[in-house]
């Protein structure tokens, strides 16, 4: 096993800069819109997030491929909307309206875990 898999350290060579780039812009967007940089950090319920991602990750099956407010790939907004859903189920626990269920405590034991 290659050394810095070994240690936990995440490879994020392997993210496609093309697409982060996409994704960063759906977040530039919210600050186009008026919203304060990060203010969606420990304010914003996980249903907000949620509800947002399925509408956009939806919006492709019925043929529309670019959102018509901002121009931009649903799937880059998916991203943005799934990225601040994960940052605030990990962090801010009272944020969590979609369940009983309460975050890890322990964020390191994510490295150990196999995504299919």
């Amino acid at each position: 096993m290659p050394k810095n898999i070994e240690n936990g350290k995440p490879q994020l060579s392997l993210l496609p800069r093309d697409a982060l780039e996409q994704v960063a812009r759906a977040f530039e967007d919210g600050i186009n819109k008026g919203y304060i940089r990060n203010d969606w950090k420990g304010v914003v319920p996980l249903s907000k997030h949620q509800d947002a991602l399925l509408r956009h990750a939806l919006a492709p099956n019925d043929g529309e491929i670019w959102d018509n407010d901002s121009g931009m790939l649903h799937w880059a907004k998916v991203a943005c909307n799934a990225l601040m859903l994960i940052h605030n189920y990990l962090n801010h626990s009272k944020l969590n309206d979609l369940s009983h269920e309460q975050p890890i405590s322990n964020k390191n034991s994510l490295n150990n875990t196999t995504i299919s």
